[in-house]
């Protein structure tokens, strides 16, 4: 795995082999948009070593780690965009696949099981479940006093818009099932929740998967 890759593209561009071919970057920018073979033409005529790099969402409380990342992430599927110039360099990627999945939000109590006897953890767990079902006291303040996170600063049980393989998948599956205010137990390996959905279940864009072309500049 490449920790650095924008950092690693541009020792490519730096170091490499110098380019044999007399084709100007805009002339290449054209071919790179037209091309319907990326590997073959990359191959040819990129600075970089041909690799499909992707660009994949897990949750709202975790962006995108690289700008180039993001930039790929929002860009229309076949449309060459211009990451990077300088004095010496142009770097434009092309998105050749976007993957869409079904996000979820939902508010999350969970029991931790440490510390408490199976008897007494299901208790807790039907006390919980029927306090917030009957809304006798708000989920959020459920959340606060009976977490197995409580006594954190400033915790938050809504754990915002995720994603597949964010989430254990059980979690995710019963999740994908329900829909807003629904309120409803839940038992992972994790131990026990109850769970509040805060949206209504939305297909989005996931993962992009993209090429890049490295110009070196003459």
């Amino acid at each position: 795995m490449i920790r650095n890759k924008v950092l690693y593209l541009l020792s490519c561009l730096l170091f490499g082999i110098a380019s044999t071919h007399a084709q100007t970057p805009k002339k290449l920018v054209a071919m790179f948009r037209e091309s319907t073979n990326d590997s073959v033409f990359l191959s040819r005529y990129s600075e970089f070593p041909y690799q499909r790099y992707r660009a994949q969402m897990h949750s709202s409380f975790h962006p995108l780690p690289t700008r180039l990342d993001s930039v790929a992430f929002h860009s229309e599927k076949g449309k060459v965009v211009k990451y990077l110039e300088n004095d010496t360099a142009l770097i434009y990627l092309k998105v050749i696949a976007i993957d869409s999945a079904v996000k979820l939000r939902v508010g999350n109590i969970w029991l931790d099981p440490k510390g408490i006897t199976p008897d007494s953890l299901k208790k807790e767990w039907a006390y919980v479940l029927r306090k917030a079902q009957l809304g006798v006291i708000s989920f959020d303040q459920l959340c606060q006093s009976y977490s197995g996170t409580k006594g954190q600063d400033q915790f938050n049980c809504d754990l915002g818009w995720f994603y597949p393989e964010t989430m254990v998948d059980k979690f995710y599956m019963e999740a994908l099932e329900r829909r807003k205010g629904e309120i409803y137990p839940m038992e992972t390996e994790f131990g026990k929740h109850i769970v509040k959905t805060l949206e209504d279940p939305v297909k989005d864009r996931w993962k992009v998967t993209y090429v890049l072309l490295g110009i070196r500049k003459h």
